[in-house]
Parts: C-alpha cells; structure tokens; sequence
C-alpha cells in the first residue's frame, strides 16, 4: 500500500463510496415505500389497530 498516495485519491474513493451508499439507501427506501407506504398510512390513519 503506497503511503504517498495523493489526497485527492482517497477523497475520490470516500465520494465514491458515500455516492453508491446514499444510492443504495435511496432504492431501498424507495422499494420499502412501494411495499409498505399503505400500510403506514393505514397505521398513521388508524392508530388505535395494530
């Protein structure tokens, strides 16, 4: 592993990473609204059923 390395490297790497996370994030979000938005609105709706 090379020590020297340039900053800009490493950040580019750390963007990357956090780009590709908050992607993921974003889609799974997304599917879970797809599969449970009614649900949570039938909840928030009525909350004295559970």
């Amino acid at each position: 592993m090379n020590r020297h390395e340039p900053f800009g490297v490493s950040l580019l790497a750390i963007s990357c990473l956090v780009c590709v996370t908050l992607l993921i994030a974003a889609t799974s979000s997304l599917v879970m609204m797809r599969a449970y938005g009614p649900l949570v609105i039938a909840s928030a709706a009525y909350p004295e059923q559970k």
